[in-house]
């Protein structure tokens, strides 16, 4: 079956209604697709190609074509359409030339003439790995500015080391690995400095495995306790539906509760500008604020740096329920033309420029 961001079309129909198909065989002089029963010969027809070459789409209609059953199943029938069209032969040719190209160099052992043909580079030396330097993000248009502590050694610095001027919130924990959650003790001590400081605090969870389930909910009564106590109301920030449900029904009352980012979900990904119509990266967002300049890419339910050190392979991944914080020293680094970072079980790529028109609160997740 050809891809159908290569080649895809719409039949028409005089009594019912229009019908995607994908071609299971190519060639310049016609292509075959499999169609419901149902349906009867086309009046119509649509034609949609892509150029891997040249990131472009045409469509069209052939002024001329004639379609024939040549197979019949229970539920579906095969048709050879033959398309005289000189542009339909003209694009056919050239996307066949293409796509063989790309499983030839698909089934290359070496990646570098694969990359090299894709993307346009590739990295030579050691040199061309590394983490890109970003810039202060340009946060004129929030009114709140907060900073997320989403490992241990921040947490510290943030305990020893005055906060960045401007800020009004700080969030604390990690939105991807549950591991990454101050303990009560932990907490207590940054709440006291957080209200030294006359700034709003932010406890952001990751998706809770249910094997955490029961020391989260005590480590959450104990932080919420404390922060009563001292007359500090704060936010919980939820990344998974099931545990954004029960904080709401057990917390809603002494908590501000919102949704985080991994419940947003974005096409994004720092190597799609690569790909046939990537999306323009957004930055992650959740109900309380937007993130930036580092937007994630995915996340692994396990944790591909703790296989990588424990056994040598990524591929060895188990679920970890206590951890030595391997991501506090050690980290995956990807070409510097890709702008992107590994943390922890994520990968985030960078965003730039901050798009126009957001507004409310910005966390720097530098």
């Amino acid at each position: 079956m050809i891809p159908f961001s290569l080649f895809g079309g719409t039949l028409r129909f005089e009594a019912m209604p229009p019908l995607e198909i994908r071609a299971l065989e190519l060639s310049p002089a016609g292509f075959t697709a499999r169609l419901p029963k149902a349906y009867p010969a086309p009046a119509g027809l649509t034609l949609r190609f892509y150029s891997p070459a040249g990131d472009l789409t045409e469509v069209f209609e052939p002024e001329r074509f004639a379609s024939s059953v040549i197979a019949a199943e229970r539920f579906f029938t095969l048709r050879r359409f033959d398309v005289p069209d000189l542009r339909y032969r003209r694009l056919a040719a050239a996307l066949s030339r293409e796509y063989l190209r790309y499983i030839d160099l698909r089934l290359s052992l070496d990646d570098a003439p694969f990359t090299r043909a894709m993307t346009g580079g590739y990295p030579e030396s050691e040199d061309d790995f590394g983490a890109p330097q970003p810039a202060l993000p340009d946060l004129s248009g929030f009114s709140e500015v907060g900073a997320l502590l989403y490992n241990n050694g921040l947490r510290q610095r943030f305990l020893t080391e005055d906060p960045r001027p401007g800020l009004t919130h700080i969030y604390i924990g990690n939105d991807t690995c549950p591991l990454l959650f101050p303990t009560p003790d932990e907490a207590k001590a940054l709440l006291t400095r957080v209200s030294a400081l006359g700034l709003g605090a932010v406890f952001v969870l990751a998706p809770i495995p249910e094997s955490l389930l029961d020391r989260t909910l005590a480590d959450l009564d104990a932080i919420l306790a404390f922060a009563e106590t001292n007359g500090t109301r704060i936010g919980l920030e939820l990344n998974d539906a099931g545990t954004l449900g029960w904080c709401r029904e057990r917390f809603g009352g002494s908590a501000d509760i919102y949704a985080g980012t991994m419940l947003h979900k974005e096409t994004k990904d720092c190597r799609a500008k690569y790909l046939k119509g990537a999306p323009e990266p957004m930055p992650d967002r959740s109900e309380s604020a937007v993130y930036l300049p580092w937007y994630r890419t995915n996340t692994a339910s396990f944790c591909t740096l703790a296989a990588r050190i424990e056994t040598g392979s990524r591929g060895e991944q188990r679920r970890m329920t206590d951890c030595p914080g391997y991501c506090e020293r050690n980290a995956f680094v990807y070409p510097r033309h890709l702008e992107m970072i590994s943390r922890g079980n994520s990968l985030y790529g960078l965003l730039r420029k901050t798009p126009e028109g957001l507004s409310g609160r910005a966390v720097l997740n530098l």
